[in-house]
Parts: C-alpha cells; structure tokens; sequence
C-alpha cells in the first residue's frame, strides 16, 4: 500500500472522518446511518491510494472499505495501523487461489444464419464462436436465461436471447468470476468495435421520424454470464444502457475476412508506451459513439480520441495543444483542418456554456467522426 508523503495529511484526515462517523453496536457490529458521508470519504482515500496489482476501482474500494470497518474496532487507530491493516487484505486478495472460468458474451448476431468463423484470438483472449446447443449441454444455462429474462422483461421488453444472438465463449484465469469477465471484456469490445469501423468508416448518418438510435450494427449485448469450471452458473451480469430492440442481424464473410485482417493487429495485449495502446482505446470509444443514442456523448466520445491521439493526459492538457497537434495530423487536407476549428466552437459552446444544436446532433456527430477517422 503506497500513497504520495504530500497526500498523507489529507489521508489521515478523511480516515478519522471515516471512523467518526461509525458506531459499534451492543453485538459488536459496526454501522453507520452517514451513508452519503461514508461514500465521499472512502472515495477520497481510495483514488489517494496505490494497491499494489490492483486496478479495478470496485475491487480497491471494497478492501478499504472492509480494512476501516474492522479498524473501528481496534484500540489504535492511526494511519500506520491501517496501511498494515490493508496491506493484509491486499495480500490476501493477491494469494486467492487462480481458478478457470468461462465467460459467455451473447455476440449481436442471428443463430440461425451463425458468421463463418470458430475462433479469433484478440488482446490475448482466444474467442470461441459456438452454438446454444454446445452451450446448454456444457452449461448451466436454465439459470442464466431465467435471470436473463427477468431482467429483459423490466427493462426492454422481451428478446429472445438465443434467437437474436450467438453465444461467445471465452476460458479465462481468473481470482473471482468478475475479474474473469473484466479480463474477457474488452477483448469482445474491441471486436465488436471493428466490426463498427468496417460499417461506418466514410459514412454519413441520418435518421427520421421516432426517437434517436445507436448507430452500431452489432450492439453490445444487453446481458452476460459467467460459468465455473465445472460448467455451474456463477454470475449474471447485464449492461447499463437500456437498449429498445435489437433487430435480426446477420455477419457476412466480408466482414469476418475484415476483421481477420485488422486483428492480427491486436492479438496481444499492447504495452502502455506503445502507440497500438492509443489505437485500441481510440477504437473503444469509436464503438462507444455508435452504441449510445445520445447524441452529446457521442460528440464527446469521438472528440476525446482526438485528445487521445493528441497525446493529451490530464496533468498537461490543452486544448491549444490537441487543436495543433491535431491541425498538423491534417495538414494534407485543409478543408478538414478547417472543419477541425469549426467543430471546437461547438466543443467549447457544449463543455463550457451546456449548449449542443440537439436538432442537428446527429449532423454534428458525423463531423467530428469524419475527424477521428
């Protein structure tokens, strides 16, 4: 556990807030009735904290939270005490055993007419292409589909899971179910977000009439699961965007030999200095663009890989500095360096004043996409 000598102050500060606000029932249960209080604080000391190894944010607040809580009841209760405290429950978070998973990711495609491909392997991650037969013979799959339905039903309306898509599965090593599923995911996304560049590079965008739809041919699936090793259910999971339909959709032999093509690109998981790095989170958020149906985001996302391949962080950002570098990046096409300009007025009106052309938000959208690509 490690934290900047400049920050400790604050951490000692907002962990004796913590503890204040929790009380040690008559059972020796500790509470607290301070829950909004308890949220800011913990969101404090975790993004001031180094968890060695540990990255997904769910996973580092749960440790602090469950250290400060079993700190309430020690009799000492300083900063040292709880930096070995967390130490401990890193450690033990580090030394569970590796176990085998597989996660199943509903691929948008119809199962009646499967796309002509087994396997591909992406970001280290060997996807499977397989059939719901194969699936319910190996699987625990009643239990995923009953959760799968009740879900659907409160949210979209019913959708017939193993008709309007293909099930990918992908065998992972993994801590915990969920830390198999943050490992497959974005394998899965970044094909699916090839699959986007294939359908919407060049292309210009309108829609009339009802309201506004994601412009991804292959939507992210609106719910997944993960198995154990035995093939018993352990986990439902689901997507926050409520998605209204998902339309039959089918992947032609062009699409797969494109998708070949580019993940070779991809097949291994690229180092953070190497520019493959800015590509793959670049592609994401062009996905991202098309999978919402609000149009400011997508704004927003297309904009912020212009910022990316800016090379912009958040230490020494400027948008002098993206507009240039950008401007340089175009410096063979003027009219799109001029476009370039035109869309900033629109980014800076949106960011800084909350004014977007919601009307013509599709049109703006399908600039500054004409940009990113």
């Amino acid at each position: 556990v490690k934290w900047d000598k400049k920050d400790e102050p604050l951490l000692k500060r907002y962990l004796k807030e913590f503890l204040d606000i929790l009380e040690i029932k008559a059972d020796g249960r500790v509470e607290t009735s301070k829950g909004f209080s308890l949220m800011v604080f913990e969101k404090i000391l975790v993004q001031n904290l180094e968890l060695f190894g540990i990255d997904a944010l769910d996973v580092r607040k749960g440790l602090v939270y469950k250290t400060i809580f079993r700190l309430k009841k020690y009799k000492k209760q300083d900063i040292h005490v709880f930096r070995r405290s967390l130490a401990s429950e890193v450690r033990k978070y580090l030394d569970r055993p590796i176990e085998k998973y597989t996660i199943l990711l509903p691929l948008h495609a119809s199962s009646n007419n499967p796309p002509p491909i087994k396997q591909i392997e992406i970001l280290g991650v060997q996807l499977l292409f397989s059939n719901w037969k194969y699936v319910r013979d190996n699987f625990e799959v009643p239990r995923f589909l009953q959760e799968a339905d009740m879900f659907l039903r409160r949210q979209n309306g019913h959708i017939d899971i193993e008709s309007r898509f293909i099930p990918i599965l992908a065998q992972i090593e993994a801590r915990n179910g969920r830390d198999g599923f943050d490992k497959a995911s974005p394998a899965f996304d970044l094909m699916r977000a090839i699959f986007d560049l294939y359908h919407h590079y060049g292309t210009y965008n309108e829609q009339w009439g009802g309201y506004p739809r994601p412009l991804s041919k292959v939507l992210p699936p609106p719910v997944y699961c993960v198995f154990k090793n035995t093939g018993e259910f352990d986990m439902f999971l689901y997507s926050t965007p409520k998605l209204e339909e998902f339309q039959q959709n089918a992947i032609n032999v062009q699409e797969i030999k494109y998708l070949r093509k580019l993940a070779r690109n991809f097949k291994t998981i690229p180092k953070e200095t190497e520019t493959l790095a800015l590509i793959v989170e670049a592609l994401q958020k062009y996905a991202q663009a098309h999978e919402t149906n609000e149009w400011r985001l997508a704004f927003l996302l297309l904009w912020q890989i212009l910022e990316l391949i800016a090379l912009q962080t958040s230490e020494q950002f400027t948008m002098k500095n993206v507009i240039s570098r950008i401007g340089v990046l175009l410096r063979h096409d003027p009219k799109a360096a001029d476009l370039l300009l035109a869309l900033y007025d629109t980014r800076n009106e949106f960011v800084h004043l909350g004014n977007f052309p919601e009307e013509q938000g599709l049109q703006e959208v399908s600039l500054v996409k004409s940009i990113a690509e």
